[in-house]
């Protein structure tokens, strides 16, 4: 496992310089699963051109349970749908204790670092990344990997659709209140006459 991590490191770095000046994602919110250290959920939502803020929530497999905020930054590496991402944020859980010392659960909290590649492809969108972090109480620095597969909740081009829409529906109320703009001074002018 240790060689293919390594190898999409490395494909990723080689990848970024040919990124695109486009916006990164093809996609707005996306949710799903993510394995790797562990299994959990992962939902990323965009929230500016080339940024998005991931929540993870993950179990270890063992004894810990982690939620993740991550903020990361999306550059294009072959088109908007294949981009690589790098960013950093936040975690906090527990430690269940070990029924057999008597060890009683523990909060945990620390920073993160993340450096990853995604490719959406029609509403799936999977990534593969390295996350860095260091967790107090003991634990330390760390490295985890995972691979996420996401469900693309709602597309770039759904938005893009209600601001069309929207656009149109404002120009149509600009239209008609000249309209009747242009018939109200027309009756004071044929008034005006009938005065005089």
């Amino acid at each position: 496992m240790k060689i293919s991590i390594y190898s999409f490191l490395s494909f990723c770095l080689i990848l970024l310089g040919l990124k695109t000046q486009s916006l990164a994602q093809t996609y707005l919110t996306a949710a799903g699963i993510r394995v790797g250290n562990g299994i959990g959920l992962t939902v990323n939502q965009r929230i500016l051109d080339k940024v998005t803020v991931e929540g993870i929530l993950q179990n270890d497999y063992k004894t810990k349970t982690y939620l993740h905020v991550l903020g990361k930054v999306h550059n294009n590496l072959i088109s908007r749908r294949m981009n690589m991402y790098y960013g950093g944020g936040v975690h906090i859980g527990f430690q269940n204790g070990d029924q057999t010392t008597g060890s009683s659960s523990t909060g945990i909290a620390g920073v993160d670092g993340i450096l990853g590649a995604e490719f959406t492809v029609g509403r799936i969108n999977i990534s593969g990344d390295f996350k860095p972090h260091y967790t107090s109480g003991g634990n330390g620095f760390g490295l985890n990997g995972g691979v996420s597969v996401r469900y693309v909740i709602v597309k770039d081009n759904a938005i893009k659709k209600i601001k069309r829409n929207q656009q149109k529906k404002r120009k149509k109320r600009q239209k008609a209140k000249s309209k009747s703009e242009k018939k109200f001074d027309l009756k004071e002018i044929f008034d005006f006459k009938k005065k005089n």
